[in-house]
């Protein structure tokens, strides 16, 4: 793959600039698999900022060209927030275009025994969405800071390998009629000193509208309930020379799988931990540190896109420069 962009900013005021450019792009792929192809594209792009006192805005529009991929289209987004005191109120909303990729369109498409595989489309239209959010922002505290966002997205033709009878033998790419995802989140962070924290909770809710189909892969791979954690500390240096120590996780609550898929993918809740340290090295000038980590340190067992994840490990390594 090959891009190529180039921008342009021009300040007109101290509350007013604008940003314009040009993108393109060629791709292409010789495979074994998904055999040989190509495709080029071309965008131009705009964007208005304001900020002025408590309020900042932007309005930007995208003209891309795609001649295998969507055609050309315009995919506009803007977005106001306005702060007052310790409190912002934001929003934002835009459209977007995804083009089938080259394993959509083309995989396993040239093997001879495809029984039990993904194969690919070559007919598939590109994903075209809607998506929109309003959410707030409050400092409760030093440190403190909380937020609380709600979000929808509502998609057509979102590509996805499904089976559209039982006595299918493969999952095959195609497109579903529709996808509407609404969700919230919330989220606290606090970071203060030598100390830092977040917790954020997400809950979906996800409906399609896929006639026809009696069994999909991807469409409910996200979780409708997520539960995401991250906490460092860092000794003062007078201490303990600057040792770090933090942890992060998260639980999730994924949607059950679709009816007739027989799959290894978890459909039970799940928690993963992994835990972290960073300890500097006395070496001046070098600024190097020795670094130690423990993914999935409770060897959790779970499955994500129909694939085992990897249970516990570790990495120990050196760090430079930081």
């Amino acid at each position: 793959q090959i891009t190529a962009q180039a921008v342009v900013r021009r300040i007109v005021s101290p509350r007013l600039s604008v940003d314009a450019g040009l993108s393109a792009a060629h791709r292409r792929i010789e495979s074994t698999n998904m055999g040989e192809h190509a495709a080029a594209s071309a965008g131009a792009f705009g964007q208005l900022r304001y900020a002025a006192g408590p309020l900042a805005a932007s309005l930007a529009a995208r003209v891309d060209a795609d001649p295998d991929g969507f055609g050309t289209e315009i995919t506009p987004q803007a977005s106001l927030a306005y702060t007052a005191g310790r409190l912002t109120l934001r929003t934002a909303g835009g459209r977007a275009v995804r083009a089938p990729s080259f394993t959509d369109l083309y995989y396993n498409t040239q093997v001879a025994n495809i029984r039990g595989r993904d194969v690919g489309n070559p007919d598939l239209k590109a994903e075209r969405a809607w998506s929109a959010e309003a959410g707030a922002d409050f400092e409760a505290a030093p440190g403190l800071t909380l937020r609380l966002t709600g979000f929808g997205r509502d998609t057509d033709n979102l590509i996805d390998f499904v089976k559209t009878s039982a006595a299918d033998t493969v999952f095959r790419a195609q497109n579903l009629l529709a996808v509407t995802v609404r969700g919230v989140e919330a989220e606290a962070s606090y970071r203060r000193g030598g100390a830092a924290a977040s917790l954020a909770y997400t809950y979906l809710d996800l409906t399609r509208d896929a006639s026809g189909v009696v069994a999909s892969k991807y469409a409910l791979q996200s979780a409708q309930h997520h539960v995401q954690a991250n906490a460092a500390y860092t000794v003062p240096s007078g201490a303990a020379q600057g040792l770090t120590v933090g942890a992060s996780g998260f639980w999730r609550d994924p949607y059950p799988n679709p009816p007739g898929v027989v799959s290894p993918r978890t459909d039970a809740p799940y928690t993963v931990v992994n835990l972290r340290a960073a300890y500097p090295l006395p070496i001046a000038r070098l600024r190097l540190a020795v670094t130690a980590e423990v993914r999935n340190a409770f060897d959790t067992r779970y499955v994500e896109l129909f694939a085992p994840v990897m249970g516990r490990w570790w990495i120990v390594g050196v760090r430079m420069g930081e």
